[in-house]
């Protein structure tokens, strides 16, 4: 991988504002830009706001770090899930427990909440959680509220952000 651009070609080539998040081209190094313009694009696939700058395309994120803090974090955590809220507020520094402890509840859950599901076999629900790579089991229980609750208690337990758990959010 390419190294980062520096900070004070970031500082030359755009404007970053941490309350909005926003990057805006104050010298392109395209013919396709103009001074003003917003700088990126949003990747289909990923969901990221990219921004090409020299040759190589970076995630915003990790753009708005090295802006303003001049640092290059291994993982970048979009506390509120929104990959397009680049807000400096919004981002943290992270690593895969710190990741995996602030997720969205996938798109294919059936229960509503993570970590709990029914069990056909039992006629009960089942409580779990996955915490540095272990998964811990709960309990199993007559509701789906008290499994919840339990879920709940243990995410609070084992150090889990508020948002963990929560459907990803889109917009700013």
């Amino acid at each position: 991988m390419k190294q980062m651009t520096s900070q004070s070609r970031l500082k030359y080539l755009l404007d970053y504002n941490p309350d909005t998040g926003i990057f805006i081209w104050k010298n392109p190094t395209s013919r396709r830009v103009k001074k003003g313009d917003l700088a990126g694009n949003i990747n289909k696939d990923s969901g990221y706001l990219m921004i090409g700058i020299d040759g190589t395309v970076r995630r915003a994120h990790r753009l708005a770090i090295k802006y303003m803090l001049d640092e290059e974090y291994k993982q970048v955590d979009h506390i509120d899930h929104n990959r397009l809220n680049n807000r400096l507020r919004n981002l943290r520094q992270a690593n895969d427990s710190i990741n995996k402890k602030n997720t969205s509840i996938h798109s294919h859950n059936t229960s509503g909440v993570m970590g709990v599901g029914w069990i056909s076999s039992r006629q009960k629900f089942r409580a779990r959680i996955d915490v540095d790579y272990k998964q811990i089991h709960l309990g199993f229980f007559d509701s789906k509220v008290l499994a919840s609750e339990a879920r709940k208690d243990a995410e609070h337990l084992y150090g889990f952000h508020a948002n963990h758990n929560i459907r990803k959010q889109y917009g700013i």
